[in-house]
């Protein structure tokens, strides 16, 4: 009734899930790895699923032999002892020279490897046990000619786990099996625990382990223990875990770690009940795409993960489950200087009849504050710009763009952002490009997966629309566009989105990106976010006519860079982007209407953040004076870099103004004051003292449409003109 998986380094091409027995467990897997897993019946048979090994160990094997053609090299022979338990050949066996430089060696009891001199730590995981497996680690092996190195799994004298302790206090107990490996009777609050163990030397891992059990009774822990020969600061475990209540009405989730300095000879790692949190699982609203692709499922999802101080993607579990069900997330508050945790939640606004695709609208990332309030995170896990430096995945956050939660937030609920990027085809006889929505965020961060799958694209060149059919493959248009010898041009693509809509009103959001092709910079500049706040910088949509707030706009031009690593077994192509200016314009106009009027914009040099996001424009909205009949206004963002490439966006609706109902029964003979000719005078017809709703005193002379605080003796008011 266990299952475990075993996270091998192999290719990034090859990345894929598995799914656990007994529940909807998916391991989240890291960049670069696949997941072979093993599987052990009631009667202790072994089988292992590795269908992919073979082809990705021949591309393997050639990249290391392009690569060993070009250095000194010396053989290092990592040979595995049986320990007289099963574990005669390992899964796999990885030696490393830092986060880049690494060989692998897969299920062989002696493995050879050609490295260049240097001081490497060999990994070695087993999996042959009834407990969750072995992970050992031999640091600091010099290399300067042929080496001999012995290991076994005989060599992990130090174990630990994890074990649960509910909300309630409770400690967690699986169901108990019985003689024929079947359940019993006993009582029993939980009916799976799913975890994802990580075992790093130095912060450094290729393999981790994985299980999924649905029995145990008390003694689960022995099931998941993770045996080891580290015992040392330099050794970090973590168990990224999530269970579900025995009657199916919970979800918990919680990361228990620790350095194997602070681990005996056996420990289990339980997390602290009292920083449970329960976390709303109705704050998503679907999108209008719900109502034909959704299926009319009520399921929502969560994808818990787990980061490093550098930012990088340790390890997590991801579940979807009904949305009566209740969220109880374990987490301090978040720390990101440490290995940290965090969440978030998503919808699911389009499922096929095969159940396969799972999109919908996902919130921001969130972790705690220092009070136990949600703290939701800017954190660009799925964006083409998020690395500004040859490096592997990382997905900083940006600080500025934190906030806390607030009571009625509604996620999914507003309008949508377009992030354009560039999709390069390199491989192709003629190497070409062309334009695709990287992704849609909301205006409180949240990503809108959905909507990607629903736009169409039309292409203009030169300004002229070119025989391209919306909603076919535009892989294939654009090849045989690059290959039809036409003379280069100005290509304009036109990315539209249609799903959502507020207050009843339909909505869309339409993404220009144009760019000169073979200019030398065919990376157009991009926004990454659009967020409106009022005037306390909370997030929202809607404004009064004394509160009109502002409107930030994230993003610039990010310039593609690519660098070529080597990576022992093979070099890898590192793409990246580095930041460069681009102008920004804000324009409104009234919902529907193509009256377009501008805004002053400001940039505020101390919220740039690279990578991914770019710099921080922001444009007050003090300035709305044209009439909206339902309250509601468009926006339109125009960026354009210093070749004349440019994204303009533009959404309908964006924002509401809404008319104080203090000022719908105040006018100008009521209060005293009259106006004559675009000024406020009093009684007397003398000229008033004129202020702005800020306060700021303002010329009283041709004064637009607005409110102002009107005063001429003792008489003060505040004064609509319209």
């Amino acid at each position: 009734m266990k299952k475990s998986f075993l996270l091998l380094s192999l290719l990034a091409a090859m990345s894929f899930a598995v799914s656990a027995a007994n529940g909807d467990a998916t391991p989240c897997l890291q960049p670069g790895r696949t997941t072979v897993y093993k599987t052990v019946d009631a009667s202790g048979k072994v089988t292992f699923d590795v269908k992919t090994q073979a082809e990705g160990l021949k591309m393997l094997q050639a990249k290391r032999q392009t690569a060993e053609a070009t250095a000194e090299t010396y053989e290092v022979k990592v040979i595995v002892d049986p320990d007289g338990k099963g574990n005669d050949v390992p899964q796999g066996v990885w030696i490393m020279q830092d986060s880049y430089i690494s060989f692998q060696s897969m299920r062989k009891a002696v493995n050879k490897f050609s490295v260049p001199a240097g001081k490497y730590l060999i990994q070695a995981i087993f999996t042959n046990n009834d407990d969750a497996g072995a992970v050992i680690f031999i640091p600091d092996i010099e290399v300067s000619g042929p080496t001999e190195v012995h290991l076994s799994a005989s060599m992990a004298d130090k174990k630990v786990s994890t074990a649960l302790v509910l909300p309630s206090g409770e400690k967690a107990i699986l169901p108990t099996a019985g003689s024929d490996g079947r359940p019993t009777d006993a009582p029993y609050n939980i009916k799976l625990l799913t975890a994802d163990i990580h075992l790093t030397y130095d912060g450094l891992s290729k393999g981790s382990v994985q299980s999924a059990i649905g029995l145990g009774g008390e003694d689960y822990p022995e099931l998941l223990s993770l045996r080891t020969n580290v015992n040392n600061a330099h050794g970090e475990v973590s168990f990224i875990a999530n269970a579900e209540a025995a009657d199916g009405s919970a979800r918990y989730y919680y990361l228990a770690s620790a350095t194997m300095d602070k681990v005996d000879e056996y420990t289990i790692l339980s997390n602290d009940h009292t920083f449970f949190h329960k976390i709303p699982t109705d704050n998503i609203a679907h999108t209008p795409a719900y109502e034909k692709l959704g299926a009319g499922n009520d399921k929502c999802g969560v994808d818990f993960y787990a980061y490093n101080s550098t930012a990088s993607f340790v390890g997590g579990v991801s579940n979807t489950f009904s949305r009566n069900t209740d969220l109880y997330i374990c987490a301090t508050p978040t720390d990101f200087s440490a290995l940290h945790p965090m969440t978030r939640l998503y919808s699911i606004d389009y499922l096929d009849e095969d159940e396969y695709i799972y999109d919908g609208v996902s919130t921001p990332f969130f972790g705690f504050s220092e009070s136990g309030d949600i703290m939701y995170i800017a954190n660009q896990e799925n964006n083409t710009y998020r690395n500004d430096a040859p490096t592997w995945e990382r997905f900083p956050h940006n600080p500025a763009l934190n906030f806390d939660d607030k009571n009625g937030i509604k996620f999914g609920d507003n309008f949508a952002v377009c992030v354009s990027a560039v999709q390069y085809e390199p491989w192709e006889e003629v190497p070409f490009s062309y334009i695709v929505a990287d992704g849609y965020y909301g205006n409180y961060g949240e990503r809108r997966d959905v909507d990607a799958d629903l736009t169409t694209t039309s292409v203009k060149y030169n300004g002229v629309l070119q025989d391209y059919t919306p909603g076919k493959d535009l892989y294939d248009w654009a090849y045989a566009w690059a290959t039809n010898g036409h003379k280069p041009g100005r290509m304009t693509y036109t990315i539209s989105n249609n799903n959502f809509a507020i207050d009843g009103l339909p909505g869309s959001n339409i993404c220009e990106v144009s760019y000169y092709e073979n200019a030398g910079d065919s990376t157009p500049p991009t926004v990454q976010r659009i967020i409106l706040k009022d005037a306390s910088g909370d997030i929202t949509n809607r404004f009064t006519d004394d509160n009109k707030g502002y409107v930030v706009v994230i993003g610039g031009d990010f310039v593609k860079n690519s660098e070529t690593r080597n990576c022992g077994a093979y070099e890898s192509s590192f793409k990246y982007y580095t930041y460069a200016d681009a102008s920004c314009e804000i324009e409104y106009a009234p919902y529907g209407s193509s009256s377009f009027e501008p805004l002053d914009v400001n940039i505020d040099e101390n919220k740039f953040f690279m990578p991914a996001f770019g710099a921080y424009y922001h444009a007050s909205l003090d300035k709305v004076r044209a009439k909206s009949e339902n309250g509601w206004y468009d926006l339109r963002v125009t960026l354009t870099d210093g070749n004349g490439n440019s994204q303009i966006q533009t959404i309908s609706p964006a924002f509401k103004i809404e008319r104080s109902s203090s000022l719908d029964d105040i006018s100008a003979s009521d209060a005293g004051f009259e106006i004559v000719g675009g000024s406020i005078v009093d009684s007397c017809g003398s000229p008033a003292e004129v202020f702005s709703i800020s306060g700021a005193c303002i010329l009283n002379q041709d004064l637009a449409p607005g409110i102002y605080i009107a005063r001429a003796g003792a008489e003060t008011a505040k004064i609509a003109i319209r």
